[in-house]
């Protein structure tokens, strides 16, 4: 028999034989690491009852399923045959009848696995799928203002659910309104419903970890995503600090030396011809930097090249330094941001994170990685309330108060704040922390686990699943940040704020004037008329 299909989902093939009407026990009570493939289950007693077979908790977990029934003669003085099988297989979701005859047994009638273990799942024929889900998820699952769900999870299963029909409902919040977490040995929140069996699959943000997989099956991956942090954008550094912004300090020193430097040899050049004095080298050498007329250059030729070459040095800093100051008083000098998760753990900052049953407090506390148990340490829980955000406001508060930086799964952090109006004061950490697959969780054992892995694998590999992320991403965005955009484009007119520079460097400049000034007119008054 040729085995040409479904390979991939669970290696496993079991064939099991019955030789009365009594079932096994692993039929009703698999152990729990059993997951086959397929199930072949031959019935040789006088009795077979194969729908009663077919509906044992094995066979019901399986993806595919047979019972061959020993055919018996009706005579028992008649000639003996050939053994002869009939064939049967299960159909869950047919409304009657889902006892189906595959016919009898021969090698022309099975030629191959398909025909042994046809599909039993091309169509759910119209059932109903319970879904546990939260709308405070965007942008995979999120509730628009007319009350109607969107997301890229709700998109993809009504594609799903148009290929393999069926139909399913939608919660606004788990019942006992949690995440997803197992505590002390139980599953709470959404997963908590998927487990005890209420619902049929999680759809929301939910990511593969080793802790899901040993209760849950999980599909192909649609995302792939981390949790970010997002920051308040710091204050820009006072602009009466504008006229030193445009050199580092490291640039300032060096000018500040070579000035020094260059005063220093002026003067030795010139004591035995031109007798200037050690202020008056300083001041000569000043000169070239604040773009002041020389009335008077040296006459020797050695100190004509000396005083060219630190022209030419000076006129440099000068145009370097101009480009740069009007550089610093158009756009506002902000500090440093942070980078790095490293970066982040090492500062000041304190962490906050709502309280909704995710991995990542537990996951951080106990972390072996001493940047993400540094990040832990300081990890404050904000608690859930019964508002809009669902509480999320209280770590919006301590990201603005500039002392917090908040951590949430990277697309929907970006989204709260652009949602909250405050987008513009944040920035976000570009490297994330826990990146993972995303996929859909289902109970343990769902024998159609496998059809939502074909339908999501197609609408990843056609990049509908991009697509609606993209498209989603960009509507909110835009609508968000609609009334901030109009403002940022309108004309604004010019404050003191932004001429504050400008002020600062015309009162710098008139002090020195006036200094050079009443220099000059005191030195002048001290020589004797010639």
């Amino acid at each position: 028999m040729r085995h040409s299909r479904r390979r991939s989902h669970l290696s496993e093939v079991l064939v099991g034989v019955m030789g009365g009407t009594r079932m096994p026990w692993m039929l009703n009570s698999p152990p729990r690491p059993w997951s086959s493939s397929a199930v072949l289950m031959l019935s040789l007693g006088d009795e077979c009852h194969a729908a009663a077979i077919l509906q044992t908790r094995l066979l019901q977990q399986t993806p595919s399923v047979a019972v061959m029934c020993l055919e018996r003669p009706r005579d028992p003085r008649a000639p003996q045959r050939p053994l002869s099988f009939h064939v049967f297989t299960w159909q869950p979701f047919l409304s009657a009848a889902k006892l189906v005859p595959l016919g009898r047994w021969s090698a022309a009638a099975f030629p191959d696995w398909t025909a042994l273990f046809p599909d039993r799942f091309v169509s759910l024929r119209g059932a109903t799928l319970h879904v546990a889900s939260d709308d405070g998820d965007m942008p995979f699952f999120f509730r628009k203002p007319d009350g109607t769900f969107d997301g890229t999870s709700k998109r993809m299963m009504d594609a799903l659910g148009e290929w393999m029909d069926f139909s399913f409902t939608l919660t606004r919040r788990a019942s006992d309104k949690k995440w997803g977490e197992k505590v002390n040995g139980t599953w709470v929140g959404m997963l908590g419903d998927v487990w005890r069996g209420d619902k049929d699959l999680a759809i929301n943000y939910f990511s593969v970890t080793l802790e899901r997989v040993e209760d849950f099956d999980y599909s192909v991956s649609h995302y792939n995503e981390g949790f970010g942090f997002s920051i308040m954008i710091p204050p820009p550094l006072p602009r009466w600090l504008n006229l030193i912004y445009p050199f580092s300090l490291l640039v300032w020193a060096a000018v500040g030396g070579s000035l020094l430097v260059t005063a220093a040899t002026l003067y030795a050049l010139s004591y035995a011809r031109q007798h200037l004095s050690p202020f008056q080298s300083f001041i000569f050498t000043v000169q070239s930097l604040m773009n002041q007329s020389i009335q008077k250059i040296p006459a020797p030729w050695p100190l004509r090249a000396f005083v060219a070459v630190w022209w030419i040095t000076a006129y440099i800093i000068v145009i370097s330094y101009t480009c740069n100051l009007i550089a610093v008083l158009t756009v506002p000098v902000y500090p440093k941001r942070i980078h790095t998760i490293k970066e982040l753990a090492d500062s000041d900052y304190r962490i906050c994170m709502l309280d909704y049953g995710e991995f990542v407090p537990e996951a951080l506390a106990t972390s072996s990685d001493a940047t993400l148990f540094a990040l832990g340490s300081k990890l404050d829980l904000s608690p859930v309330v019964e508002t809009q955000y669902y509480g999320e406001e209280g770590c919006v508060e301590m990201v603005l108060d500039g002392d917090h930086a908040h951590v949430e799964t990277y697309s929907f952090v970006k989204l709260l704040y652009s949602e909250m109006g405050h987008g513009d004061e944040v920035y976000f950490v570009k490297e994330q922390i826990y990146e993972a697959n995303l996929a859909f969780f289902f109970r343990k054992n769902t024998p159609w686990k496998y059809k939502f892995d074909q339908g999501i694998r197609r609408l990843v590999e056609a990049g509908l699943v991009h697509k609606w992320y993209d498209d989603i991403m960009d509507g909110l965005r835009r609508k968000h940040s609609k009334e901030y955009s109009q403002s940022e484009s309108a004309e604004k007119p010019l404050t003191l704020a932004h001429l504050q520079g400008p002020f600062l460097i015309y009162a710098v400049g008139q002090l020195l004037s006036a200094f050079i000034f009443l220099f000059e007119y005191f030195s002048s008054k001290q020589q004797p008329d010639s």
